[in-house]
């Protein structure tokens, strides 16, 4: 009886992580998917990354931004290009242009 020989890489490990993420194309996927029918330990990294995965879900949860983010990142941006910080809109400003808007 002839047995097929299977090597295991390194490479095969990344290549299990990328497919826990869905991040392989179709044929890299197909290629990857034969290979963990016939290797323990790709499919034990598997089993171990979408755990992993499935914890951190848990552990994180959604956040709202904090007040005032949004004049922080303009007048972030302005700084880092030289702007003017008179020159951006402020959240005052945005609100009066949309009831002027509104009221056209």
């Amino acid at each position: 009886m002839h047995r097929h020989h299977h090597s295991h890489a390194a490479d095969d490990e990344a290549l299990a992580a990328l497919s826990v993420l869905g991040l392989l194309s179709g044929t890299e996927r197909h290629h990857f998917e034969r290979h963990l029918a016939v290797c323990a330990r790709c499919r034990l990294v598997v089993s171990e990354d979408r755990e992993t995965i499935a914890r951190l879900e848990l552990a994180s949860r959604e956040m709202e931004p904090s007040p005032g983010l949004r004049e922080r990142l303009l007048r972030r941006a302005a700084q880092e290009l030289g702007a003017d910080r008179a020159q951006l809109p402020t959240t005052d400003t945005l609100a009066r242009m949309k009831l002027w808007r509104m009221q056209k």
